[in-house]
């Protein structure tokens, strides 16, 4: 996942992404805050791409969406289709 936002430093940075599937279930570990956390900022990275690896995805089509300590959840949601190989705002890289 490639995350695009102007983090600033330690009080404000994108710290997470999440992986919905159709039924609004967050694809994590069971006791993890996202689906990949993202521990320091990014300053002068942006975007970022951070992997998230062993997601057990049991649909075609999920959501991927990005948090920030300040604001939560917000900017722009993906809608991937898993069955793709890209489609709108994604390109899908599949680990043998």
């Amino acid at each position: 996942v490639s995350v695009s936002h102007p983090d600033t430093g330690w009080k404000d940075y994108a710290d997470g992404w999440d992986v919905v599937d159709g039924n609004g279930v967050v694809i994590k570990d069971k006791n993890a805050k996202f689906t990949r956390l993202l521990v320091h900022p990014h300053v002068g990275e942006i975007p970022f791409t951070r992997a998230a690896s062993g997601l057990k995805i049991s649909t075609n089509q999920v959501t991927v969406r990005a948090h920030d300590m300040l604001d939560g959840f917000g900017g722009k949601t993906v809608t991937v289709d898993l069955s793709k190989d890209k489609g709108p705002g994604f390109t899908v890289q599949r680990r043998q």
